[in-house]
């Protein structure tokens, strides 16, 4: 099962204007430099 970067969901969001791509790479973002 392929895991999804927060670069990945930016990337989407870029291309697609998707607010809910934008989300996910905000919580993905937070957690990842949590870390």
């Amino acid at each position: 099962m392929k895991t999804f970067s927060a670069t990945f969901f930016w990337k989407v969001f870029e291309e697609t204007g998707s607010i809910l791509a934008y989300l996910m790479y905000r919580k993905l973002s937070i957690t990842q430099t949590a870390v």
